[in-house]
């Protein structure tokens, strides 16, 4: 891909971004948990992948340490995370979503999607355009990479 497309892609991503996380975001602030936006990103995070360490997890998030725990600690303390010892290396904590965690994410997924259709459904005309527009370039910079 030349620096042409790339430049694109990314101005497309960047022009959907607030669109998707404001949907998201809305979801989470409709629902009875009152989370951090550092929290919810965590847990968001932490559908894709099983079990992180700390460390691992800041880096995801791109956050310090510091404020990865403390998000953590209290994501332990209301029930929604798993900290654990890892078996291998005993000085590493792993962490991981609960159960009910789980549930709690797909409420809000599904409540994001059904968000996100009403401000689809609103959009004006030509920001509707601009907007397929810009997920049409975002399906082929992945496709051209072969994601």
């Amino acid at each position: 891909m030349n620096d042409t497309a790339f430049t694109d892609f990314t101005a497309s991503l960047i022009s959907v971004y607030p669109i998707f996380r404001a949907a998201i975001f809305k979801a989470f602030d409709s629902h009875a948990k009152k989370l951090t936006r550092t929290q919810q990103i965590i847990l968001l995070t932490m559908l894709k992948k099983e079990t992180f360490s700390m460390s691992g997890l800041a880096r995801s998030i791109s956050t310090s340490n510091e404020l990865a725990t403390r998000a953590i600690t209290q994501l332990v303390e209301s029930g929604m995370v798993l900290r654990e010892k890892n078996k291998i290396n005993r000085r590493v904590i792993n962490i991981s979503l609960t159960d009910e965690a789980r549930a709690y994410l797909d409420d809000i997924m599904l409540l994001t999607k059904e968000i996100i259709a009403g401000e689809l459904y609103n959009l004006p005309a030509e920001a509707a355009n601009d907007l397929k527009q810009d997920m049409a370039e975002i399906a082929a910079y992945f496709k051209d990479v072969n994601f």
